[in-house]
């Protein structure tokens, strides 16, 4: 069924170029997951991958992949799908936390710790600086 909303979409978008709306993530979410819960894990990477390719800055797609590399022991896959995920939203709270714990459960508690500090800062200090520097530059341009 997923396979056939997916080729759905690759075959508008050949016919319609631009136009072609993308499919909905969730339900590429939905695919990989169910694939993942029957032990497929060749379809369940396919569903994720073809899931990026059409949507490659959807947070949650690396994510749920992410975890389940994690689950599979694919430590080092896991880490570059985290990796994948924060550059596409930085501010995203939930991969900092399931990024830092995949860190804490294999002993690396430095980039546990970093992991942390840097949501930290991004989340609650970004926002912070970013308002100073705007009243900064507001009373430059008017004060010149």
């Amino acid at each position: 069924m997923f396979q056939l909303l997916l080729n759905s979409y690759e075959s508008d978008a050949a016919i319609g170029g631009a136009e072609a709306e993308a499919p909905d993530g969730r339900v590429i979410l939905a695919w990989g997951k169910m694939e993942a819960r029957l032990n497929n894990d060749w379809a369940m990477r396919k569903a994720f991958a073809s899931g990026l390719r059409l949507l490659p800055n959807n947070t949650h797609i690396p994510h749920a992949w992410a975890i389940e590399e994690q689950k599979m022991g694919n430590v080092d896959s896991a880490r570059k799908l985290f990796r994948y995920a924060l550059e596409c939203d930085p501010s995203d709270g939930l991969v900092y936390q399931s990024y830092a714990l995949l860190e804490q459960q294999h002993g690396r508690l430095e980039v546990f710790i970093y992991m942390y500090i840097v949501y930290i800062i991004y989340t609650y200090v970004h926002d912070k600086i970013q308002t100073i520097f705007d009243f900064v530059f507001i009373l430059l341009l008017y004060y010149g």
